[in-house]
């Protein structure tokens, strides 16, 4: 089970941006190990492939953020297989906070 989380960026009052948890929504996955290729295109690009996740393609609805075993993950990648997507993911500070390698 993971939660996929949608985040918002809105303006502030005082002309700023500011972002903000839109919608979470639980959703049953399969965790996958992560490919050696995938892996090395990651951290290529400056990201260190955590996780990779499989649901069905009709549940996902363009989230950049997840939740599982209490770590939230970017979602830096992802592929469609039939009827099912791979979501890979690198690690995050907190919902808000990116992690760079």
């Amino acid at each position: 089970m993971i939660t996929l989380i949608k985040i918002i960026e809105e303006r502030t009052r005082t002309g700023g941006v500011g972002s903000k948890v839109d919608e979470e929504r639980e959703v049953f996955a399969d965790e996958k190990s992560v490919r050696m290729t995938e892996f090395y295109t990651a951290y290529q690009s400056g990201f260190e492939a955590r996780k990779v996740f499989k649901i069905h393609k009709e549940e996902y609805r363009d989230e950049r953020v997840l939740l599982h075993d209490e770590s939230y993950y970017t979602i830096i990648r992802t592929y469609v297989t039939g009827d099912f997507i791979e979501l890979t993911c690198t690690k995050r500070q907190g919902v808000f906070e990116e992690v760079r390698v």
